[in-house]
C-alpha cells in the first residue's frame, strides 16, 4: 500500500493562489442576467473557488503545524 504524501507549504499556497484566480475569474462577469445558466455556472465556479483557498488554507495550518510538533 503507498503511503499519501504530506502537503508541504508551497503546495498549500499554489491552492490558495488557483483558489483565488478561480473565485476572481468567476466573480469577472455580468450578473445582471442571474437565473441564467452561465450565471449560475458561475456562482458554482465561486464556491468551488472558495472551496479551494479553505482546503490550501487548511493544509498550509496542518504543513505548519506538523513542522512545528517535529521540532519540539
Amino acid at each position: 500500500m503507498m503511503r499519501q504524501r504530506e502537503v508541504t507549504p508551497r503546495m498549500a499556497w499554489l491552492f490558495i493562489g488557483l483558489g483565488a484566480v478561480v473565485l476572481a475569474a468567476a466573480l469577472y462577469r455580468d450578473w445582471s442576467t442571474w437565473p441564467d445558466l452561465r450565471t449560475i455556472l458561475g456562482a458554482v465556479m465561486a464556491v468551488f473557488g472558495a472551496g479551494e483557498i479553505v482546503v490550501g488554507v487548511h493544509a498550509l495550518w496542518r504543513a505548519r503545524r506538523g513542522r512545528d510538533g517535529e521540532a519540539r
